[in-house]
């Protein structure tokens, strides 16, 4: 704060629905900013450890990439995978302080959200990559490894050669080492840890017999989170049992454009449409109906609306009005087979 005036500047804001950014391709979602440019978010869901690691890292003997006889700089920022459609990707979730020229820097210690981290799994890849600081901001890479946060928990000295926890490479050469002083999983839940010789506790991994945990049965989320796309098809009732119509109580009664209200259908359409089509990457709808008759004939299966596929919310609704505009009556009976039969076709369809 300065006189009252928060010094800095919105660059833009975005509001995101968790429904729209699981129904999108591989659960990422983007917004365009007022300011220019656009805000990326990606959901994943946690299905594992809880709490937060501690852990002291300390380089060895890195290797000086400066010139003019000046010493390096190093931090280190520390990365985890995420799965995207185009393939693996690593994201930055942590920067260290920076050790002023020195080649065996003692950062800080680091306390981090496993969630942030690894998204609670304690054995996802994770990676260390050691920068060179430079005043420019373009920072040189001095090297990396790839671990788990179970790595970091399990990395112990070698007593006998004194060599410190993971070697650091770059070009496929040898530049150093990174040991792991203290890495103390806290907080976590678990019903049993062990503390190692360097201060660590982790999660032991279920044993086999009667302690073994039951696999965890896989919930709407994770099928999203899994890459499975959902399709909303809608399908409507139109059978007799509803009523004439053209009686006020009626569930399909159109009330006066003036009275501004919704029939029973109208308003269902409309509360369920409305969640289940941010699951739907394209928003684009087969609507159907069943139980009504034409040319004498019942029809247990039939396209409402003049395209195959509707847009949005309001093409699911105006399609449905328009049924009543057509030579379409209600008939009996109430059977929707077909329509089950079609929905798995359809679905079959976009698989292919």
């Amino acid at each position: 704060m300065r006189d009252g005036i928060f010094p800095h500047k919105v660059m833009g804001t975005a509001l995101f629905e968790v429904g729209q950014v699981l129904g999108a391709r591989g659960n990422v979602g983007s917004k365009s900013l007022q300011t220019g440019g656009a805000l990326y978010v990606h959901i994943e869901r946690c299905s594992g450890e809880t709490g937060r690691l501690r852990f002291l890292l300390r380089g060895f003997k890195l290797q000086n990439i400066q010139t003019l006889g000046r010493t390096s700089s190093p931090f280190y920022e520390l990365y985890r995978k995420v799965e995207r459609p185009t393939g693996a990707t690593w994201i930055s979730v942590y920067r260290s302080n920076v050790c002023r020229s020195d080649l065996s820097p003692l950062w800080q210690e680091a306390n981090l959200d496993l969630e942030a981290v690894c998204n609670g799994d304690l054995d996802r890849a994770i990676k260390v990559i050691v920068w060179d600081h430079r005043k420019t901001g373009k920072h040189k890479h001095m090297g990396e490894f790839e671990t788990t946060m179970r790595g970091f928990v399990e990395a112990k000295r070698d007593k006998e050669t004194s060599e410190l926890g993971f070697t650091l490479m770059k070009h496929d050469q040898n530049v150093g080492t990174i040991q792991v002083l203290q890495a103390t999983l806290t907080e976590s839940q678990r019903s049993s840890g062990s503390a190692g010789s360097n201060g660590a506790s982790f999660a032991r991994r279920p044993s086999s017999g009667s302690q073994r945990r039951e696999p965890h049965r896989p919930e709407f989320v994770d099928y999203l989170s899994g890459g499975c796309q959902i399709s909303l098809a809608v399908a409507i009732d139109f059978t007799a049992s509803n009523g004439d119509p053209r009686q006020p109580g009626t569930p399909h009664y159109f009330h006066p454009p003036e009275s501004k209200e919704w029939n029973d259908y109208e308003k269902a359409i409309f509360a369920v449409g409305s969640i289940l089509a941010k699951y739907d990457s394209d928003q684009r709808f087969p609507v159907w109906g069943f139980g009504a008759k034409h040319s004498n004939v019942v029809r247990h299966c039939f396209q409402c609306g003049n395209e195959v596929e509707v847009e949005g919310v309001q093409g699911i609704m105006d399609a449905y009005r328009g049924v009543f505009r057509t030579p379409l009556t209600m008939s009996y009976p109430t059977k929707f087979t077909e329509v089950i039969q079609t929905a798995a076709s359809y679905a079959r369809h976009q698989q292919v």
